[in-house]
């Protein structure tokens, strides 16, 4: 039997915050919610855990978040790849029927919401109007755990028993 992996991916991009004023945040009514964050250029992809043991496994402790970071062993273009799958994801996008109803759920949510009105209201950066919505542009963190097949190469890795005497 081939087991699913955890993949944890922490990216950091540039993006924007944008308010819809012509949206009242209604699932169903309107196309977009109120607040919404928009990736746009991706700064950096790292693996990240929350277990300060990581260290010894080569992560390094991020001041800002609280979370244990370490470099991918990843191409330019994989991490590109990785990028694109995450903002079709649930807070940034959706790519089907399915997906649009996870994205509608977590985007509408009056909480996340909260959030991101709290952010942009308490911006001090500069916000650029363009009719109906307004935006800024900042720096953005968001990381995720995803679950993956493992190849069926991993799995012929042999046991390794320790035993004590």
């Amino acid at each position: 039997m081939i087991a699913p992996k955890r993949k944890k991916l922490y990216f950091k991009y540039t993006g924007r915050l944008i308010f819809d004023s012509s949206s009242y945040n209604v699932i169903g009514t309107d196309v977009s919610a109120r607040y919404r964050i928009v990736p746009d250029v991706l700064k950096e992809i790292m693996a990240w855990s929350s277990k300060s043991a990581s260290v010894d496994y080569g992560y390094v402790r991020d001041e800002e978040t609280g979370l244990y970071l370490k470099n991918l062993d990843i191409s330019d273009e994989e991490a590109i790849v990785e990028f694109i799958t995450m903002k079709l994801k649930a807070p940034f996008g959706y790519h089907s029927t399915k997906t649009y109803s996870e994205y509608s759920y977590r985007t509408f949510n009056e909480d996340y919401q909260g959030v991101l009105k709290r952010y942009f209201d308490s911006s001090l950066l500069e916000k650029i109007s363009n009719g109906t919505e307004t935006h800024i542009e900042d720096t953005f963190c968001y990381y995720y755990t995803l679950l993956v097949k493992k190849s069926v190469r991993e799995n012929e890795k042999p046991l390794v028993r320790v035993s004590y005497n």
